[in-house]
Order: C-alpha cells, then sequence, then structure tokens
C-alpha cells in the first residue's frame, strides 16, 4: 500500500477499537476481534470507486463495526444455561452486538448517510434469512454468502461502472469462501479458490490505471496481473 493507504488502515483500525472497546464486556467476553480481511476489502473496494476519502473512512469504519454486531451475535446460543455467570455472558453477548449495530447507525447519521444506512439494514435483514436456511438446511450453505453480504450490498450501492460493480459482486464471495476453506485446511479446495480468484482478476478490464487492483492482487498474495 502507499503511505496514505497505510496510515488509512490503520485509522480505522484505531477509530474500531476506540469506539468499540469496553473494559467491561472485554472482562466478560473478551477484547473483540477486528475482522480484518473483511476491513481490508472493504477499504479496497470502496477506494476502487474513487470516493473521498472522509467517506471511506467512514463507511469501512461502520460497516466493520455492523460486521462485528453480526459476528457477536454469533456467539449467543440457544443453550440451557447452568450458571448465573453463563447468562449474564449470554446477554452481554447480545448487548455487545446491539452496541456495535448502534455505532453504526450512530456514525451513519452523523454524515447525514441515510441512504447508506437503508441498503446495509437491509442487507441484515438478507443475512439473518439466510442464518435461518442455514440453520434448516447445513451449517455451511451460504457462509460465504453471508460473510461477504454487507459488502456486496455496498457494491450494489456504491458503483459507478456496472462492470466494476459486478467484478467486486463475483470477486467477494469467492474470496470469503477461500477464507473459509482456508480456516479448514482444505488445501485443494483453496488451489482451486486461487485459480478463480485469479480469472477473475484477469478478466477485468476498465482502464489502465487501476492502482488499487495492483494492491489488491498483492494483499491476495496472488500473481494475476
Amino acid at each position: 500500500m502507499t503511505s496514505i493507504e497505510v496510515n488509512g488502515i490503520y485509522q480505522v483500525y484505531s477509530d474500531i477499537e476506540k469506539y468499540g472497546l469496553s473494559p467491561f464486556v472485554e472482562r466478560w467476553i473478551g477484547k473483540p476481534e477486528i475482522p480484518s480481511f473483511f476491513t481490508h476489502m472493504c477499504m479496497m473496494m470502496l477506494q476502487s470507486f474513487q470516493l473521498d476519502r472522509d467517506r471511506i473512512h467512514t463507511y469501512t469504519v461502520a460497516t466493520t463495526l455492523l460486521q462485528m454486531s453480526l459476528l457477536t451475535h454469533e456467539n449467543v446460543t440457544n443453550q440451557e444455561q447452568q450458571s448465573d455467570t453463563d447468562l449474564k455472558k449470554r446477554q452481554l453477548y447480545v448487548l455487545a452486538g446491539d452496541y456495535y449495530s448502534a455505532l453504526f447507525y450512530r456514525l451513519l447519521a452523523l454524515k447525514n448517510e441515510n441512504a447508506g444506512i437503508k441498503c446495509l439494514s437491509q442487507a441484515v435483514c438478507e443475512v439473518n434469512e439466510l442464518k435461518v436456511e442455514r440453520q434448516l438446511v447445513d451449517e455451511e450453505v451460504n457462509q460465504h454468502i453471508i460473510d461477504s453480504k454487507l459488502l456486496t450490498a455496498l457494491a450494489d450501492f456504491f458503483h459507478v461502472q456496472e462492470d466494476l460493480g459486478a467484478f467486486w459482486k463475483s470477486l467477494l464471495p469467492l474470496l470469503f469462501k477461500r477464507c473459509h476453506h482456508i480456516k479448514k485446511g482444505d488445501h485443494d479446495a483453496i488451489e482451486n479458490m486461487k485459480k478463480e480468484v485469479t480469472d477473475i482478476l484477469h478478466s477485468f478490464r476498465v482502464h489502465e490505471e487501476m492502482s488499487w487492483k495492483t494492491e489488491l492482487v498483492r494483499f491476495l498474495q496472488i500473481d494475476a496481473i
């Protein structure tokens, strides 16, 4: 990344930690984990849309906090609790997830990004519908779609070129699917994902100056240029 981009992502992490850290919550459920891959993909995608720096920062922070809300709520179980401590921990997971969601609304509302709030709120509804489907069918069904849903919603919301929006909407679910296989240690699937990602990057052509694409390839550690 350029020095400006490095400073940008560090500032994003700094603001997420500033907003999201609570000593009381950390004591009970631990320090919240920032989904770094998600955050990087969000920032790179928004940079490719040539938004101004402040808007990129606002949406990257707000959307990451919303993703953290969804991930935190994943830790809420329906199992019978065995102690008051377990019950309190369960309640704090719910409240922490709600807190991150509230921060998302506040950050975008302060910037009068009402259309963005509507877009991402609808995406959350779609995520919850997919989670219900997953529970009814199979726990791995559509996981990569769920993980990338907020970002593909932003791709629809922001893109100024039809092929650029289509590029991100095809690439993002595949990247999150690749991450899922990496966690499972499925090396054959990882190699297949790598080839599919490379093919998408090879096929994409908008204009000659695409420094963000070069940076994306470097970040993904693949040879696609």
